[in-house]
């Protein structure tokens, strides 16, 4: 039995096969089946993991800031636990002004040193015992708050200055700025009233003298009258001269009093005053636990923000 054996034989191939090779195999790239396992276990991008980490330092931030927003509302609320309302109480006052006959009106006291009058130490504890408070501020919570709160200052015009006090209480604060304001101007009275009075004597005697003088005027007029009536020609020079002196008198003396009577005019002498009531508003000057919270929340969340942004991401 005779076996045959077949041989393999290579055929050669065209150049067209050739390229035709060629091109497929650059089109799809033999692929080893153990690099496709290791591609389905290689790590995220760079990119991919850079998002991840921020999303998480996100999230740090959010309980962060939500954490201090939360700590600052409750200092708020301790805060306004602990704070007393205050009322303030303002006021305007104007100072006293005295007019000399034939001379401009002058100030009883300049608006700077009646300013710093008011705010001296020793005027304040005047207060204080005009209300009937202790003068030992440090033992009475009351008698501390009105002592460290009386306070004036220069309004706009230069004989106006503008008085402020607190107090726990609005009718309180009202009384202890009436009470500043008798004890400020109580110095003011004691120069305004003597010179005063001396211009208010000067005018009585003025117009008693004016009177007198007019009475005589009267007399020497029907002298005159029945002088000419006699024909006594001496007499009559006598009686006019005398009565040409009596109106120079009482010219004089019209001048006076019309002065007089003008300097002690309202609008030109007058002592130290209120401008305006005092007022008090209804709410108290201290903000409210409202407000506190509110601002104790922002200021909480504005802290854990700038911390939030101090902390940078962690670098990849």
């Amino acid at each position: 039995m005779v076996q045959c054996s077949t041989a393999w034989t290579t055929r050669p191939r065209t150049p067209l096969e050739i390229r035709a090779k060629v091109a497929l195999q650059s089109r799809s790239p033999p692929q080893n089946p153990s690099d496709i396992f290791l591609g389905m276990h290689q790590t995220p991008p760079v990119a991919e993991r850079s998002h991840t980490h921020l999303l998480r330092h996100f999230a740090k931030s959010i309980k962060l800031i939500i954490l201090t927003t939360v700590v600052g509302a409750l200092i708020g609320t301790l805060t306004s636990q602990f704070q007393h309302p205050r009322w303030l109480a303002k006021m305007t006052v104007q100072i006293g002004q005295v007019t000399m006959p034939e001379q401009a009106g002058q100030l009883i006291e300049s608006q700077l040193s009646a300013t710093d009058r008011y705010n001296l130490a020793s005027s304040r504890l005047l207060v204080l015992q005009e209300m009937g408070l202790p003068t030992d501020v440090n033992n009475d919570r009351e008698a501390k708050v009105i002592f460290d709160s009386l306070r004036a200052t220069p309004a706009k015009g230069l004989d106006l200055i503008e008085l402020e006090v607190s107090d726990y209480s609005r009718d309180r604060a009202q009384a202890a700025l009436m009470a500043s304001f008798k004890v400020f101007s109580a110095e003011h009275q004691k120069r305004f009233e003597p010179t005063v009075n001396d211009m208010k004597r000067a005018l009585d005697l003025a117009s008693a003298k004016l009177a007198s003088v007019e009475a005589d005027s009267d007399r020497t007029y029907k002298s005159i009258q029945s002088g000419n009536a006699t024909g006594n020609n001496s007499h009559d020079i006598l009686l006019t001269n005398t009565a040409t002196l009596i109106n120079e008198q009482i010219v004089a003396l019209n001048k006076q009093t019309t002065e007089l009577q003008g300097a002690l005019s309202p609008l030109r002498t007058y002592p130290t005053r209120m401008l305006v009531a005092p007022y008090v508003p209804e709410r108290p000057s201290t903000p409210s636990a409202k407000l506190l919270i509110a601002v104790g929340a922002a200021l909480g969340m504005l802290v854990g923000a700038a911390i939030a942004a101090l902390r940078n991401p962690r670098r990849v």
